[in-house]
């Protein structure tokens, strides 16, 4: 849940590219958010007052992805992306040759 949403006033697809960035965090940490400890209200208090992500990430993550993930949580929804935006870098990466193959 997007702090605007838990606020109750009035959000936009800003809430969704947060509720976006939340997933990606869950699916590369293997964690739920804020540990899944409480409601999503009292979790989206903590993050507001603390500003911590919802999921501690691996050392591993690449860091694009962490920035990415990390602009996507932003308290402030003027500050995040736009869904358009993260489709783009998303695209980006997609299209990139893989370092390695699976063929000898």
């Amino acid at each position: 849940m997007a702090p605007e949403v838990h606020d109750e006033v009035r959000h936009s697809e800003a809430a969704d590219v947060f509720s976006f960035g939340v997933l990606m965090y869950e699916i590369v940490s293997q964690a739920s958010p804020y540990g899944g400890k409480g409601t999503p209200r009292a979790a989206i208090c903590h993050m507001k007052r603390e500003g911590q992500p919802p999921c501690r990430l691996p050392k591993d993550c690449p860091s694009w992805l962490q920035i990415l993930m990390e602009r996507c949580c932003l308290v402030n929804p003027r500050h995040r992306p736009t869904m358009g935006n993260v489709g783009e870098i998303l695209r980006g990466l997609a299209w990139r040759p893989a370092r390695y193959s699976w063929k000898k």
